[in-house]
């Protein structure tokens, strides 16, 4: 049986992102609510990366990224309050849109989004992700501020 959305821990999510620091791994995997096993697993198949080739422990950029995969979009920002702003990319704040899609995508959407245990956003922000990176040096010229979102939480361009 699928288990619902993981819904963040507030402290949690503020450790996280207002102290940039390294996580042992079961630390992480502790904090952001997911199976030890599988990010060990992501880890071993170099998904993730540890601090240094044999190290237990994972520099904060990987443990954000990590949260920002696992949790709600919305629900990060709502745990950060005012701190958000000097925190995370004013272009990764949560933004609703109106879509017209047949009914059958949203429930695809909505089958596979549950089938990885997310929400149909966070579900939905990751494949554009895809989007995002095909089109980014474009969209790099024409959104001031994209590579900061785009790349956040490793940086560069």
């Amino acid at each position: 049986m699928q288990r619902p959305p993981i819904k963040p821990d507030a402290a949690h999510v503020r450790a996280i992102f207002t102290v940039k620091r390294t996580y042992t791994i079961s630390e992480a995997a502790s904090v952001l609510g997911i199976d030890l096993r599988a990010l060990l697993a992501e880890i071993e198949a170099r998904d993730i990366a540890t601090v240094a080739e044999a190290s237990p422990e994972l520099p904060w950029k990987e443990v954000a990224y990590l949260a920002l995969r696992t949790w709600p979009l919305d629900q990060i920002f709502e745990a950060l309050g005012s701190d958000a702003e000097s925190c995370i990319p004013d272009l990764l704040r949560p933004t609703t849109i109106t879509a017209t899609l047949p009914a059958y995508q949203v429930r695809m959407l909505e089958v596979l989004a549950r089938e990885q245990q997310l929400d149909v956003s966070t579900f939905l922000q990751l494949h554009l992700l895809d989007l995002a990176s095909a089109e980014a040096p474009f969209l790099g010229e024409q959104i001031p501020g994209f590579f900061e979102a785009f790349h956040f939480p490793f940086g560069g361009r």
